[in-house]
Protein backbone atom coordinates (compact mmCIF):
# COMPACT_ATOMS: atom_id res chain seq x y z
CA UNK A 1 0.00 0.00 0.00
CA UNK A 2 1.61 3.24 -1.19
CA UNK A 3 0.56 6.51 0.31
CA UNK A 4 0.70 10.17 -1.40
CA UNK A 5 3.39 12.29 -0.15
CA UNK A 6 2.12 14.95 2.14
CA UNK A 7 4.67 17.70 1.68
CA UNK A 8 5.77 19.04 -2.23
CA UNK A 9 8.99 17.54 -3.22
CA UNK A 10 10.71 20.80 -3.50
CA UNK A 11 9.43 22.19 0.19
CA UNK A 12 11.75 22.56 2.44
CA UNK A 13 10.01 22.27 6.21
CA UNK A 14 12.41 25.03 8.61
CA UNK A 15 15.55 22.50 9.38
CA UNK A 16 17.24 19.93 11.25
CA UNK A 17 14.80 20.19 14.14
CA UNK A 18 11.51 20.14 11.94
CA UNK A 19 13.03 17.15 9.81
CA UNK A 20 13.40 15.48 13.23
CA UNK A 21 10.36 15.59 14.42
CA UNK A 22 9.06 14.57 11.40
CA UNK A 23 11.34 11.52 11.11
CA UNK A 24 10.51 10.78 14.80
CA UNK A 25 6.69 10.81 14.42
CA UNK A 26 7.02 8.60 10.92
CA UNK A 27 9.07 6.07 13.10
CA UNK A 28 6.48 5.94 16.12
CA UNK A 29 3.80 5.20 13.11
CA UNK A 30 6.08 2.45 11.62
CA UNK A 31 6.59 1.04 15.06
CA UNK A 32 2.80 1.18 15.73
CA UNK A 33 2.21 -0.35 12.20
CA UNK A 34 4.17 -3.44 13.20
CA UNK A 35 3.41 -3.79 16.28
CA UNK A 36 -0.46 -4.10 14.38
CA UNK A 37 0.16 -6.57 11.91
CA UNK A 38 2.44 -9.00 14.22
CA UNK A 39 -0.29 -8.87 16.41
CA UNK A 40 -2.61 -12.23 16.27
CA UNK A 41 -6.20 -12.80 16.16
CA UNK A 42 -7.45 -14.98 18.77
CA UNK A 43 -6.89 -18.70 18.65
CA UNK A 44 -10.08 -20.24 16.65
CA UNK A 45 -10.03 -23.15 19.30
CA UNK A 46 -8.29 -23.43 23.07
CA UNK A 47 -5.83 -26.14 22.06
CA UNK A 48 -4.74 -24.73 18.55
CA UNK A 49 -0.74 -24.25 18.99
CA UNK A 50 0.30 -21.40 16.59
CA UNK A 51 3.63 -21.49 15.20
CA UNK A 52 4.40 -17.56 15.35
CA UNK A 53 5.94 -17.46 11.62
CA UNK A 54 3.61 -14.92 10.69
CA UNK A 55 4.73 -12.60 13.73
CA UNK A 56 8.37 -13.31 12.81
CA UNK A 57 7.67 -12.23 9.30
CA UNK A 58 7.11 -8.76 9.82
CA UNK A 59 9.45 -5.93 9.81
CA UNK A 60 9.76 -2.02 9.33
CA UNK A 61 12.43 0.70 7.36
CA UNK A 62 12.86 4.30 8.08
CA UNK A 63 14.49 5.78 5.18
CA UNK A 64 14.75 8.77 2.99
CA UNK A 65 14.54 8.17 -0.79
CA UNK A 66 15.59 11.56 -2.28
CA UNK A 67 13.84 14.19 0.01
CA UNK A 68 11.03 11.80 0.86
CA UNK A 69 10.47 9.92 4.44
CA UNK A 70 9.59 6.53 3.56
CA UNK A 71 8.01 4.21 6.21
CA UNK A 72 7.84 0.84 5.18
CA UNK A 73 6.20 -2.60 7.17
CA UNK A 74 6.56 -5.52 5.14
CA UNK A 75 5.75 -9.58 6.23
CA UNK A 76 8.74 -11.92 4.16
CA UNK A 77 6.87 -14.08 2.31
CA UNK A 78 9.91 -16.51 2.68
CA UNK A 79 8.93 -16.90 6.42
CA UNK A 80 5.26 -16.49 6.57
CA UNK A 81 4.20 -17.29 2.72
CA UNK A 82 0.70 -17.42 3.68
CA UNK A 83 1.48 -13.68 4.66
CA UNK A 84 -0.67 -12.00 1.54
CA UNK A 85 -4.03 -14.40 2.65
CA UNK A 86 -4.20 -13.85 6.41
CA UNK A 87 -3.42 -10.06 6.84
CA UNK A 88 -3.10 -8.58 3.18
CA UNK A 89 -4.53 -5.58 1.78
CA UNK A 90 -8.45 -5.29 0.74
CA UNK A 91 -8.54 -5.10 -2.53
CA UNK A 92 -6.92 -6.50 -5.64
CA UNK A 93 -6.59 -9.45 -7.50
CA UNK A 94 -7.73 -12.83 -6.10
CA UNK A 95 -4.17 -14.22 -4.19
CA UNK A 96 -3.23 -10.95 -3.80
CA UNK A 97 -5.47 -9.90 -1.23
CA UNK A 98 -6.83 -10.92 2.43
CA UNK A 99 -9.12 -14.36 2.36
CA UNK A 100 -12.76 -13.41 2.97
CA UNK A 101 -12.79 -16.32 5.22
CA UNK A 102 -9.72 -14.67 7.16
CA UNK A 103 -11.30 -11.28 7.50
CA UNK A 104 -14.30 -13.52 9.06
CA UNK A 105 -12.80 -14.50 11.43
CA UNK A 106 -11.64 -11.29 12.12
CA UNK A 107 -8.29 -10.83 11.20
CA UNK A 108 -7.75 -7.33 10.85
CA UNK A 109 -5.90 -6.89 6.88
CA UNK A 110 -3.10 -4.26 6.28
CA UNK A 111 -5.35 -1.73 4.98
CA UNK A 112 -7.69 -2.31 8.26
CA UNK A 113 -4.44 -1.11 10.24
CA UNK A 114 -3.50 1.78 7.90
CA UNK A 115 -6.77 3.04 7.78
CA UNK A 116 -6.52 3.46 11.66
CA UNK A 117 -3.11 4.83 12.26
CA UNK A 118 -2.33 6.77 9.33
CA UNK A 119 -4.83 9.86 10.15
CA UNK A 120 -3.36 10.72 12.78
CA UNK A 121 0.12 10.41 11.65
CA UNK A 122 -0.87 12.52 9.07
CA UNK A 123 -2.82 14.97 10.96
CA UNK A 124 0.97 15.08 13.38
CA UNK A 125 2.68 15.80 10.21
CA UNK A 126 0.82 18.49 9.04
CA UNK A 127 0.65 19.79 12.36
CA UNK A 128 4.57 20.03 12.64
CA UNK A 129 4.82 21.19 8.89
CA UNK A 130 2.38 24.28 9.67
CA UNK A 131 4.06 24.99 12.82
CA UNK A 132 7.20 25.56 10.96
CA UNK A 133 6.30 27.82 8.37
Amino acid sequence: MRFEPIIPKRFDVGGARVRGQIERRMRTFAADAWKACAAYEPPPTPTYVRTLALKRSWNRTIRFVGRDLVAEVRSAGSTARYNIYVKGPKGGRKGQRQAAHMAARGWRSITDIMDQLWPNTRRDILRIVAKAK
